[in-house]
């Protein structure tokens, strides 16, 4: 008599997750330079993201020396507004006392600005005569300037605004010490708050494009893998074993991606940094645990993007019947 009882379908096994590995790292090297452009994806997308984050790191460390510049560049603004460009112009400086740092500033941009710049001290009665502005800076006092030997046309501009003005003076009397007014306040403030949107903004559309270029070519790789699932769900390969092996080829290459992205964003902002302030003081002004975190932050930023982005061709993956597969022609 024939055996009529039901048979029993044994389990399906659970691979461990080694294989999974083992057979992600064969991919990878079978399919390299189609795996070496997504990574080339992230590697873009995560330094655009570092060299943003360590640049504003570096910025906040040198955030003195931006002070100091812009009000130096303020005095230089308020000269200019009585002199015309200083660009060839013949400038006297006398110094009395200890210069501020956003005196001698005033000083550098003036040189970078290729004024004539003359020391007092060793200024003629011609030079003063000729010359379109006198600066006076320290605390004074100023017993050495020949007031009478200035020209009526010329400037005087103290940096301090606790200079007074001398009586016998006939020259114009433009302090360059003045204080931010309110509305010169709320400009700045608004620039600032428009440039943290604008580079919220550019990294939300990088980061986009970075998930839509690595889910992109995940969605190729499945495509081109159709009859490799098919075999692998014919011998015993579970749903969850397919989808797996996606997210940890996708996290791979995530890491390596971030991982170079994210030293490459570093070393660009730095040395982008460098050529604006100098090497010693961007070097100098680095908090290198902060850095750290950046590395270590844009890194995890990566390989969580890279994750994110394979959740969809994964699942597609494991969704296809070993029928199906097979009878595919890519």
């Amino acid at each position: 008599m024939l055996n009529r009882e039901p048979t029993t379908i044994p389990s399906q096994i659970d691979l461990p997750p080694r294989v999974a590995v083992q057979i992600v790292s064969q991919g990878i090297r079978i399919r390299f330079g189609r795996s070496l452009v997504t990574i080339t994806g992230v590697l873009l997308g995560i330094a655009f993201l570092s060299a943003a984050w360590t640049s504003q790191l570096i910025r906040h460390g040198v955030r003195e020396e931006d002070r100091l510049r812009a009000e130096a560049g303020r005095m230089l603004s308020f000269l200019e507004a009585e002199t015309g460009p200083v660009r060839d112009r013949r400038i006297v400086i006398y110094s009395a006392g200890a210069l501020a740092a956003e005196e001698t500033k005033l000083l550098e941009q003036l040189q970078r600005r290729r004024a004539e710049v003359i020391a007092g001290d060793a200024a003629t009665s011609e030079a003063l005569g000729n010359a379109a502005a006198v600066i006076l800076a320290g605390a004074g006092p100023f017993d050495a300037v020949p007031w009478t030997a200035l020209a009526s046309r010329s400037v005087v501009a103290p940096t301090r605004s606790a200079a007074a003005r001398p009586p016998q003076l006939t020259a114009r009397w433009v302090p360059l010490a003045r204080e931010i007014r309110p509305e010169e306040q709320a400009r700045l403030e608004q620039e600032q708050l428009r440039e943290r949107y604008r580079l919220v903004w550019i990294l939300s559309i990088a980061l986009l494009v970075t998930v839509m270029g690595i889910s992109n070519a995940m969605l190729m790789s499945v495509t081109e893998r159709f009859r490799e699932i098919g075999t692998m769900k014919c011998l015993g390969a579970r749903s969850s074993f397919i989808r797996r092996m996606f997210l940890i080829e996708s996290g791979f290459m995530g890491f390596c991606g971030g991982l170079a992205g994210a030293l490459l964003g570093c070393l660009f902002a730095i040395a982008l940094q460098a050529v604006s302030y100098g090497p010693a003081l961007v070097l100098a002004s680095i908090n290198y645990l902060a850095l750290a975190g950046v590395i270590g932050g844009t890194l995890v930023c990566g390989i969580l993007l890279s994750v994110v982005a394979a959740l969809y061709p994964a699942a597609v993956a494991a969704r296809m019947t070993p029928a199906a597969a097979l009878r595919s022609n890519v």
